[in-house]
């Protein structure tokens, strides 16, 4: 890509002196150098809010308290007007990474602490340059497709990351609801077999199943022959009784039976004495009395012996006792009939619900086992959904951490551990001349001095390839502000420098001043 002609015009911008013109940047990093206070800042920063404003959006840049309004205008046509806020006009296609954006973000997360919210925060930002939402496609696309377990979070925001930390969350508690449900399930079908083996050993141990197994006839059946026991059981008690008086009486005797006739005959004679002896009226009146107590002591226990003669002559009637044993023993059958059946009743009963629960066990060990093969691969998921948009050797890990995949060792390296320096090189090669390939780029001074000198020659390398413009600045001792563009000659000095170093001492940060020696870096005039 060639560089436009064009420069950047500004004018009437808080921090910038009148009138200010930059050359337009050309393909590699184009470094502003100048004294402190001599606005590189505030032109890297209106350049940036050339690029990158949007209209009514407040940026910081202001217009000075002199003119009240302030401009700037640049390649592609474009002018943006700077007052209270920014607006812009024209079709300017921009990006931002200095102090403040998302790729400076995504090398040190502001304001962030701990360690999972900067893995968040850097999550967050490649959702955002991949123009991701959380929405129901997306999540359904983190489950694996399927409908239920996508709609176990509202699909809202565009934190991504957290979206895919509370999906499988979600899923694992679900997960381990499946897995209490197949363990109480797995409970109640072990206490079905123990009930079923009990039954079996106390009940039915070599008791075959019955033929009959209605419960209404076998009901009937018991009744019947209740019944029967219990008229057979009443009549036996009868004759029971029967006997059991004619034996006291023959063991007690009919005793002797009491002289009735002759007192009878005392009486008779007794009133004819009366009759013939009136003398003896008195005594004779005295034996009658005493005859007719004799007689009426006497009337009950010779009732008495008439009812036992009356008892030994009558025939004793009712069933025998083998008969009354024979209707028990069918009673007792008939009520065994019964248990066995309801013990078999019990025992398929049990089965049945040893069977469902076994069933139920299998279903929700299956469904938690689903579970939790969907909750594993959230983040497979995720990576995926990301790697889509080829963000090169950063990758979203197992557990959620922005990683650094190292092309050398393919190992990956959680992208917080990396250096400054590693994490500006990967966050400006892997992502920003993706981002913005075939664009313009600010760069923080801080993020360039983070880089040790192959890193800053690979940084330049790849921002020729992939045509971008790179925008720094860096202190220096002339008036004004120069331009210093470090392209592809800059490249092929630098090379050679390295290449003479000592290797021990690869690592030291080679600044501009540095180079200066060496004519790879020479300040150049700004018209």
């Amino acid at each position: 890509m060639e560089a436009t002609a064009t420069p950047f015009r500004m004018a009437g911008i808080a921090g910038i002196k009148e009138y200010l013109k930059i050359p337009a940047p050309e393909l590699g990093l184009n470094m502003l150098l100048g004294r402190n206070g001599a606005s590189k800042s505030n032109a890297i920063h209106a350049v940036t809010v050339y690029w990158s404003g949007e209209s009514g959006k407040s940026t910081g840049l202001v217009a000075n308290d002199e003119t009240g309004s302030g401009w700037i205008s640049g390649p592609g046509g474009g002018t943006v007007t700077v007052k209270a806020s920014v607006t812009r006009k024209g079709e300017v296609v921009g990006i931002e990474l200095g102090d403040h954006g998302l790729l400076a973000d995504l090398i040190r997360p502001k304001g962030l602490v701990k360690p999972e919210a900067k893995d968040n925060r850097r999550a967050q930002i490649l959702a955002q340059l991949s123009d991701l939402e959380v929405t129901q496609d997306l999540l359904s696309k983190l489950a694996g497709g399927d409908p239920v377990l996508s709609r176990l979070i509202p699909a809202r925001g565009d934190d991504i990351l957290k979206a895919a930390r509370d999906l499988k969350r979600a899923i694992g508690k679900d997960a381990l609801n499946h897995e209490a449900r197949a363990t109480q399930a797995a409970a109640e079908a072990a206490t079905a077999k123990a009930q079923i083996e009990r039954v079996r050993k106390e009940q039915l141990e070599g008791v075959p199943r019955p033929t009959e197994t209605d419960s209404d006839a076998l009901q009937a059946a018991a009744s019947a022959a209740a019944g029967a026991a219990a008229t057979l059981r009443a009549q036996v008690d009868a004759r029971r009784a029967a006997e059991g008086e004619r034996d006291r009486i023959r063991a007690e005797g009919l005793g002797q039976e009491p002289p009735i006739a002759e007192a009878r005959t005392e009486l008779e004679r007794a009133s004819a004495r009366v009759d013939e002896l009136k003398r003896e009226l008195e005594v004779a009146e005295q034996d009658l009395g005493n005859a007719r107590v004799r007689v009426e002591a006497l009337a009950q226990p010779h009732a008495d012996w008439v009812s036992r003669q009356r008892i030994l002559a009558q025939p004793i009637e009712g069933p025998s006792e083998d008969e009354l044993a024979g209707a028990v023993a069918e009673e007792e059958r008939a009520m065994a009939a019964i248990a066995t059946a309801t013990a078999y009743g019990l025992l398929d009963e049990l089965e049945s619900a040893r069977k469902r629960a076994e069933e139920r066990r299998a279903e929700e060990a299956r469904e938690a086992e689903r579970y939790r093969t969907v909750e594993d691969q959230v983040f497979e998921r995720l990576r995926s959904v990301l790697s889509s948009y080829d963000w090169g050797n950063i990758i979203v890990g197992d557990d959620g951490q922005v990683c650094y995949l190292d092309k050398e060792t393919g190992e990956s390296q959680n992208f917080e551990r990396l250096s400054d320096g590693q994490k500006v090189r990967a966050a400006i090669t892997e992502v920003g001349l993706r981002v913005y390939s075939g664009g313009y780029m600010p760069l923080a001074p801080s993020l360039w001095t983070d880089l040790d000198p192959y890193a800053r020659l690979e940084l330049v390398e790849v921002a020729l390839k992939e045509e971008v413009s790179l925008l720094s600045e860096a202190p220096w001792i002339n008036n004004g502000i120069a331009m210093q563009v470090l392209g592809r000659e800059w490249c092929d000095r630098m090379r050679s420098w390295l290449e003479r170093q000592d290797p021990e001492s690869a690592l030291s940060v080679v600044g501009l001043e540095d180079l200066v020696g060496t004519g790879i870096a020479v300040p150049g005039g700004v018209s």
